[in-house]
């Protein structure tokens, strides 16, 4: 069997830390409910309360997880070059690869903020990743603004939440296809291939609904630009099976076995990569 990199995964312990979009009776996901299948993992931040950011790094860190893990940390890059001594605290915490500041839920004008350019500016400077959560209207946005940062190793998570329920032949996926690709033209950006269960008509089969955008950003960004998540345990699974979502995926790009192994891991490594031994 291929080895496999699930980059996109959550755990949360609403006993330990805030986590607004999940409401008081969510129960705690920890790495011990984690299904076998990958053999390294990304872990990326579930969204808790900002002033907790630095906690859940550090509570993450500590975990027993599964196989080789690294972290995806929050840090406020819209502060400007004054997310400097949060970064440097990152810097303390192992397993720590790459940032996410979600702004899906911002006003768009956020995304070509001079203070959110200069904070991302500082997360280029440390070598770290910088995970971008949009949804399909602001992918051009971003496209625009992050031109000029310069050394910046983009992933855009779950293809930026392309219009599922509308199809890719609609004003709305056309308009996410011409951002992608204007996205892509930048230096460094990598397609994550996740959480589009979460943008599917749940009463219909999700392969069919996420063959053409996952077909469409294969082809545009090519074998070497992909990477794999699982998004667990956000997006409901199509199955019991934990890897039926990469089945999902290798259907619908249709790439020999070669290609899936740059995809499923090689790519991961790169795009993520860990110090020997600093993997948790």
């Amino acid at each position: 069997m291929t080895p496999l990199t699930d980059t996109h995964v959550h755990v949360w312990d609403p006993a330990r830390l805030h986590y607004p979009w999940l409401g008081d009776a969510a129960a705690p996901r920890l790495p011990a409910d984690l299904p076998s299948g990958a053999d390294r993992l990304v872990f990326v931040q579930a969204d808790c309360l900002d002033g907790e950011g630095l906690d859940e790094a550090r509570w993450v860190a500590g975990l027993d997880w599964p196989a080789p893990t690294s972290i995806v940390a929050f840090a406020p890059v819209e502060r400007g070059d004054a997310v400097q001594p949060w970064l440097d605290e990152l810097g303390d915490v192992p397993g720590v690869v790459g940032i996410r500041r979600l702004l899906q839920a911002d006003p768009d004008d956020l995304i070509s903020s001079p203070l959110l350019l200069a904070g991302l500016e500082r997360v280029a400077r440390g070598g770290l990743a910088f995970d971008l959560g949009v949804v399909w209207h602001q992918v051009a946005l971003v496209a625009a603004a992050f031109r000029d940062v310069a050394g910046l190793r983009l992933v855009l998570d779950h293809l930026g939440k392309p219009p599922l329920r509308s199809g890719i032949d609609s004003d709305e996926g056309r308009a996410w296809l011409r951002g992608l690709e204007a996205l892509l033209a930048l230096d460094d950006v990598t397609v994550k291939l996740s959480g589009l269960a979460a943008e599917s008509d749940r009463s219909r089969p999700l392969g069919p609904q996420a063959a053409p955008f996952l077909r469409a950003a294969a082809d545009l960004a090519g074998a070497d630009r992909l990477i794999l998540g699982s998004d667990w345990p956000v997006s409901p699974q199509t199955s019991d099976d934990y890897t039926d979502w990469f089945w999902i995926v290798r259907d619908a790009i249709g790439v020999d076995d070669a290609t899936w192994q740059r995809i499923a891991t090689a790519n991961a490594a790169r795009v993520y990569p860990a110090a020997p031994g600093d993997d948790l």
